[in-house]
């Protein structure tokens, strides 16, 4: 009979009034008491609920007498104030275990901008109810929540948030932020200039729960910004993703931020890969024995893109280790799987890159049989129909061929 009669609206409009009038306070209390009566009726189905109070715009109002709340200082009742905001952030908490629809609402710019600016004067158990209640919106995955929690200036907020002292607070905090920064370029480069990239780093140092979280995060950063590098440069991010090819989980991610950098500074990072510290871990990446095949079948394919970098390339040519794992490779039995093709034909890419311009590629050849081992699986891939193979086995074979005779003419 009450939401017949126009109930819902008629609460709603009584947070409208003038907050620093007494009488009118009073109004806007009881207000905020009969909303949250209603959600307390176990008999009332709570999403149909939220969705009706959405409908009537009820999240933008609560939000801003929120933040009246927060920043009252004449309060003479501090007590009956806290209570106060003890309700409301149980009333987003209540909405933000609703549909997509009701999660979206809370996502809204006219939200936000009164809750945002007061979080980190929140006591905890409210705070991590506003941040589980963050989760669960940007669980939602949908772009125009995130988009308007990014517009809101959330970002900056969270990673301020990860100095608190509770780790219950920095968990949902990278939580949110893996959401966040999961999808659009740009809110990356906001968490990098806002300063989350020292926070993943001690999370990952510390081996906490969440560091494949912090690692998942770390690994998707958007090298190709010169900004980005930039600020990942003063942390040393080159010799860290070069360390993490240790880590068997994270092995392709860390090479493909390599490639990206490389792709993007080739002479520097050219440099750093190549120093006597690095390169027998990018050569253990491609050849030791307990690297996942599944894993193998991403890291050649890279490691092919990235043999386009000079230094790094004769680095390779140069390691006993590197050439006769390649080798091994390309004398495994060709089969018909996708993994084992992939492995092949990066192989084969990989030895035409490192034998391209060598300059002593006949002591090489002569060394580790290259031109006998490509030649060997050009006609098992022309015997079987593995026409991509053998074309570039075709290649690489020419182009061996013509350097060698080069250097005995």
């Amino acid at each position: 009979m009450f939401i017949a009669c126009g109930g819902l609206p008629i609460l709603i409009r009584f947070l409208y009034e003038n907050y620093d009038d007494k009488e009118s306070r009073e109004l806007i209390l009881s207000s905020i008491d009969c909303i949250w009566n209603i959600f307390e009726i176990k008999s009332n189905p709570k999403n149909d609920f939220c969705r009706l109070f959405c409908k009537f715009g009820l999240l933008p109002r609560l939000a801003k007498v929120f933040y009246l709340f927060k920043k009252d200082k004449t309060s003479v009742d501090n007590k009956r104030n806290q209570d106060y905001v003890d309700r409301v952030v149980n009333i987003f908490g209540l909405f933000s275990g609703g549909d997509k629809l009701v999660r979206q609402n809370i996502a809204e710019v006219k939200v936000l901008k009164y809750i945002i600016p007061v979080l980190q004067l929140l006591k905890y158990e409210n705070l991590l109810t506003f941040m589980k209640a963050f989760h669960r919106v940007c669980g939602v995955k949908l772009p125009k929540p995130l988009k308007e929690m990014e517009i809101a200036g959330t970002i900056p907020v969270f990673i301020k948030l990860l100095d608190h002292p509770r780790k219950e607070i920095h968990k949902e905090v990278i939580l949110c932020m893996e959401l966040l920064m999961s999808v659009a370029k740009s809110r990356k480069e906001k968490a990098v200039h806002a300063g989350i990239v020292p926070y993943l780093l001690n999370i990952i140092e510390k081996k906490v729960l969440l560091k494949q979280v912090a690692l998942r995060i770390i690994c998707d950063l958007p090298i190709s910004s010169r900004a980005v590098r930039a600020e990942l440069r003063k942390h040393r991010m080159v010799d860290f993703y070069v360390r993490t090819l240790s880590d068997s989980c994270w092995r392709p991610e860390a090479l493909n931020a390599l490639k990206l950098w490389l792709a993007a500074e080739p002479t520097r990072v050219g440099y750093q890969l190549t120093t006597s510290r690095n390169i027998p871990k990018m050569i253990a990446v491609c050849s030791s024995p307990k690297v996942f095949r599944q894993h193998l079948a991403v890291i050649l394919p890279t490691m092919r893109n990235m043999c386009k970098n000079t230094p790094l390339k004769i680095a390779l040519a140069n390691s006993p280790r590197f050439v006769k794992s390649l080798m091994n490779r390309l004398n495994e039995p060709i089969q018909d799987d996708p993994t084992n093709m992939a492995i092949h034909q990066a192989s084969v890419e990989i030895t035409n890159e490192i034998c391209y311009q060598h300059k002593g590629l006949a002591k090489l050849n002569a060394r580790y049989k290259i031109q006998e081992t490509v030649q060997n699986v050009s006609e098992n891939a022309r015997s079987q129909n593995k026409m991509r193979l053998w074309c570039l086995a075709r290649v690489c074979l020419t182009n061996i061929t013509k350097r060698i005779e080069a250097s005995n003419a």
